[in-house]
Formats: structure tokens, C-alpha cells, sequence
């Protein structure tokens, strides 16, 4: 009974303090919330994915389970080529080549997008994610950037490479291209949902957190309920303050029609 009695009362003083401070709490909330949808708008940048598909062949001309499994074992190993300084140079000197206008190249390899940005190629690696769906041959290869037509252009230059590159290291048969990538000017990140979201919660717990802790570390009691509920005794009686008992002589007095 006791038990129950403590849980009770820990509920309960959840519940006063969210009650008692429920405009700040809301304001809080609300405060936050906006913020992180500011700071998604206009801080993060958006960023844009394209993807590239091949196909990995075999000698049949039938899909046995040997074959998906066969593919699926090689993604890891497609991978490494693909984000190999090699596969990453030759793909670069194909971007600067074919399209001049959009892309100069570094002797270090660092490729610059005109009038926007420069990426090194550690950065580039990092842009780059290889997926095999289940139950296929297929091969993905996603580029993940700032700017979503060099997503697209950069995945089909890495595309195109691979295959002569994968001849050369694996004994495999030359992949076929099923898809090349698209520029997709939909932002694929921030979720600026995902932001106002995180940012409601942080305003919602942090705040009331912040409440619930001056709560508990207040030292005194705002009525007799409180002294009754912590102390476990009852209150005989409730001495006034001094404005209480100043207030309370000035109406007995103008009840007796005495002035002081």
C-alpha cells in the first residue's frame, strides 16, 4: 500500500508541475519548434541524391540463387573499386573532360564545381553509397551532394568506369547499364519535419525538466496540502503573513467603522 501510495504521489507531482507551469512549457515548445525549422531552412544545406543502376551478368542466361547470392557478395567488393582513388580519378577526368564549363580539376585531384563549391577526394569518397537490392543483380551506386545536377553527372562518370574497372580486377562479365542517374532537384535533406520535431521535444522535456528540477529542490511549501503529503502530519493551523493580517485589520476595521 505504501508502494502504491509513493507512486501516487510522485504522479501527482509530475502532473503539478506541468499544470502549474503549462504557459512557459507551451511557449517553450513553440520557441524551439521555430527555431529548429530556421535553423533547417536556412542553415543546413540542402543536399540532393542521384543513382546509377547496372546490371551484374553472368555466363547463363538464367537467375539460379548461386547468381543472387554471387551478387550480393560482390557489393562489398564493387564498392571498394568504385570508391578506389583509381575508379574516383578516372571518373573526375571524365566530369573535366566532358563538361569543362561545370567542372575544373586540380592536380591534387580536387575537383571543383565552377562558381560554387571544391571538394577533395576524401570528400568525394564519402559522397558515394553502393546498394544491392534483395533478391537481384542490380547494383546502385548513389551520390549524395550539395548540388544535384553534379549528383547525377558524378554517379554516371563513376558508373561508366566502373565497368572497365571491374573487368580488370574481377573475372566477371561486363555489367550492363539498366539506368543512368537524373538530376533530382527535390532536396532529400533536411527533414525539416524531422527538425520542428526534434525541436518541440527539446522545448517540451527541457523545459519541463528545468520546472520539475527547481520543484524538488524548493524548500519550502506553498500550503498545508504540501506540508501534509512530504511531512506526513497534519497542519493544526495557517498562520498569516504580515499583508494578510495588515489587510484583514483594515476590513474589521471599516466593519466596526473604526479608523486607524
Amino acid at each position: 500500500m505504501d508502494d502504491e501510495k509513493d507512486v501516487s504521489l510522485s504522479l501527482a507531482d509530475l502532473w503539478k508541475v506541468f499544470k502549474n507551469n503549462i504557459i512557459i512549457i507551451i511557449a517553450a515548445t513553440i520557441f524551439c519548434s521555430v527555431i529548429a525549422f530556421i535553423f533547417a531552412e536556412f542553415v543546413v544545406k540542402p543536399t540532393y541524391t542521384a543513382t546509377s543502376t547496372m546490371y551484374v551478368r553472368s555466363e547463363s542466361s538464367t537467375i539460379t540463387l548461386s547468381d543472387l547470392s554471387t551478387a550480393a557478395a560482390l557489393t562489398n567488393d564493387y564498392e571498394v573499386i568504385i570508391k578506389s582513388k583509381g575508379t574516383l580519378i578516372l571518373a573526375l577526368e571524365k566530369l573535366k573532360n566532358d563538361l569543362p564549363d561545370l567542372y575544373t580539376l586540380s592536380d591534387d585531384y580536387s575537383l571543383t564545381i565552377v562558381n560554387k563549391c571544391t571538394y577533395t577526394l576524401t570528400q568525394l569518397k564519402e559522397m558515394i553509397s553502393i546498394a544491392n537490392p534483395s533478391n537481384s543483380r542490380m547494383l546502385q551506386i548513389t551520390v549524395t551532394s550539395v548540388d544535384a545536377r553534379f549528383s547525377a553527372d558524378f554517379a554516371n562518370a563513376l558508373l561508366d568506369k566502373t565497368t572497365n574497372r571491374v573487368i580488370e580486377i574481377i573475372d566477371v562479365s561486363i555489367p550492363y547499364l539498366v539506368e543512368s542517374a537524373e538530376p533530382n532537384y527535390t532536396a532529400t535533406s533536411p527533414n525539416k519535419t524531422l527538425y520542428l520535431l526534434i525541436g518541440a521535444l527539446i522545448g517540451l522535456f527541457g523545459t519541463y525538466g528545468v520546472c520539475f528540477l527547481i520543484y524538488i529542490l524548493k524548500s519550502s511549501f506553498d500550503n498545508e496540502d504540501d506540508v501534509t503529503r512530504v511531512l506526513g502530519i497534519d497542519t493544526l493551523g495557517v498562520i498569516s503573513d504580515g499583508e494578510d493580517l495588515e489587510q484583514n485589520s483594515q476590513i474589521s476595521a471599516k466593519n466596526t467603522g473604526v479608523t486607524k
